[in-house]
C-alpha cells in the first residue's frame, strides 16, 4: 500500500467516531431544552413559601383568602361530644335573644354565607375532631371538625380505610357530608352511602339522629 493511499484511508471518519459525535450532540441538545425548565422548576420550589398572613382579629376568611369579613365572634368548639353539644345549644339561645346570625364552618372550602355571615357568630368546627372507632362494627364515630387528614392516619394506624372519600384530604367531615361530594372510586356512589347515622342539632338547641331507619 502507498503512503498516499494510506493517508486517504485515515481521513475517512470511523462509524464509532461519528456516533460518538451524535450522541455528543443530542446529549447538547436535551440539555438545552432542559435547562430552562429546570431552572424555573429549582428556583421556584426554593422560593415557594406558604407563609400567609393573619386573619386580624374580629375577622373572618375562606380557603379561598378573598372573603375577608368582620364578624361578631369566633366560637371554637371543643372536642368532647358532651361539652360540644351544650355549647352549641347555648350559643344558639343565644343568638335567638339577641338577634344574631350564625354560620358555621370547617375547612372553609365549603364557602358562602353558610359559613361566613357579616356580623354575626362565626362557629369554628375543626377543634371538634374527635374519632372513636368499633372495630367489631367496622365504625369510627367521629366529630364533623375533623379533617380527612386526620382519619386516613388514625384508621391506617388500625389497618383500616374510608369507602369513599375525596381526592384532597384537606376537607372536613362535616363539610364533605354537608355537600355530599363524590369521591374518586371508580363506580361508588357519594359520601352519603358510608354514613350509617349522624347527630342533628336543629335550630332550637334539640337534637335529632339522622339514618336510612330513623
Amino acid at each position: 500500500m502507498t503512503t498516499r493511499e494510506a493517508n486517504l484511508k485515515s481521513e475517512v471518519p470511523q462509524p464509532k467516531r461519528r456516533w460518538k459525535r451524535v450522541i455528543v450532540l443530542l446529549a447538547v441538545v436535551v440539555a438545552v431544552s432542559v435547562a430552562r425548565p429546570t431552572w424555573h422548576i429549582l428556583s421556584t420550589a426554593w422560593n415557594d413559601s406558604a407563609d400567609v398572613e393573619p386573619v386580624p382579629v374580629g375577622q373572618i376568611d375562606d380557603a379561598s383568602r378573598l372573603n375577608q369579613t368582620p364578624v361578631a365572634q369566633v366560637i371554637d368548639v371543643p372536642v368532647e361530644f358532651d361539652r360540644a353539644e351544650g355549647q352549641l345549644a347555648e350559643l344558639l339561645a343565644r343568638a335567638r335573644r339577641d338577634g344574631l346570625r350564625v354560620s358555621i364552618a370547617g375547612a372553609r372550602h365549603s364557602m358562602g354565607g353558610h359559613s361566613i355571615y357579616p356580623g354575626g357568630l362565626s362557629i369554628n368546627m375543626l377543634p371538634y375532631n374527635r374519632m372513636d372507632l368499633d372495630e367489631q362494627r367496622e365504625i369510627l364515630r367521629v366529630g364533623a371538625g375533623a379533617l380527612w387528614s386526620d382519619i386516613i392516619p388514625f384508621l391506617d394506624a388500625r389497618g383500616r380505610s374510608v369507602a369513599v372519600m375525596q381526592s384532597n384530604n384537606s376537607f372536613s367531615v362535616g363539610g364533605s357530608l354537608s355537600v355530599n361530594c363524590h369521591g374518586w372510586q371508580h363506580g361508588r356512589p357519594p359520601i352519603a352511602s358510608t354514613v350509617e347515622s349522624l347527630r342533628l342539632m336543629k335550630a332550637d338547641g334539640s337534637i335529632v339522629t339522622c339514618s336510612r331507619v330513623e
